[in-house]
């Protein structure tokens, strides 16, 4: 006798939908809804994710709108390793007018709760293919999932890719120069700030790196001056410090 655990949960999952819809369809509407979402719950965090996928579905059938809905059905579906139903959600969300940052950040929040980061990464990439007019709002969202993976290779690469389009984008200027400092290409990587400073004069970011990383090559005039620009934008203790730290006695700048 010969079976396959996948198609039986194909069988499962509808099956338990239609019980469910049975039992809910003589609820009042907002009951029945609340009783789903209760067993949808249990079910998600049970790790039952053919029975938290059919509860999820019914769901979206009351609330066809709901950006959260459609992060932990993407994410259940992602753990059951079926992909055309993560894009038929995607599309589903895009047909409902769902914001697509407020898709993605939902799939980041239940994904990550879940430890399995690497989901939000693989629906992003598998977004992009499916519908490549959404490819640079896709190139965003995985340049800040590589940021925070510290990922320096590929947060330079989709920096890159972002900056060719607007060069003067304040964060994506960012997110480059940090990548290379990853990478260890701190010549560039300064480069890069002093590229987003020319923009952008009162950035902090830029101002706080290329201070620490004159101090660091012992350049403590150029140090000075970055800091007390970052200083002049953002006063703090820390800041306070390194400066009295770094500045000859006598010549500590005066808070503005």
């Amino acid at each position: 006798m010969t079976s396959s655990t996948a198609p039986l949960s194909r069988i499962i999952a509808p099956l338990a939908a239609l019980l469910i819809s049975m039992a809910a369809a003589a609820l009042p509407p907002s009951r029945s809804f609340d009783a789903l979402a209760i067993k949808a719950d249990r079910f998600f965090d049970q790790k039952e994710w053919a029975s938290a996928s059919a509860m999820y579905e019914l769901m979206l059938e009351q609330r066809p709108d709901s950006a959260a809905l459609y992060g932990r059905a993407v994410t259940a579906e992602g753990m059951r390793g079926d992909s055309v139903a993560q894009i038929m959600l995607l599309r589903r969300a895009l047909a409902a007018k769902v914001p697509i940052d407020s898709l993605f950040a939902s799939v980041e929040q239940a994904s990550f709760a879940l430890g399995q980061a690497n989901l939000l990464e693989q629906f992003l990439k598998m977004s992009a293919r499916a519908e490549p007019w959404l490819a640079r709002k896709i190139d965003a969202s995985l340049l800040d999932y590589y940021a925070f993976r510290r990922d320096g290779a590929s947060m330079i690469h989709y920096a890159g890719k972002l900056l060719a389009g607007v060069p003067d984008n304040e964060h994506f200027g960012i997110l480059l120069a940090e990548g290379l400092l990853i990478e260890g290409r701190d010549n560039e990587a300064r480069q890069a700030f002093g590229r987003v400073l020319d923009s952008h004069p009162a950035s902090l970011t830029p101002l706080l790196y290329l201070g620490e990383m004159a101090a660091e090559r012992g350049d403590t005039t150029e140090a000075i001056a970055f800091l007390t620009r970052a200083r002049a934008i953002a006063p703090s203790p820390r800041l306070d410090a390194t400066l009295s730290r770094l500045a000859p006695p006598g010549t500590f700048p005066d808070k503005k």
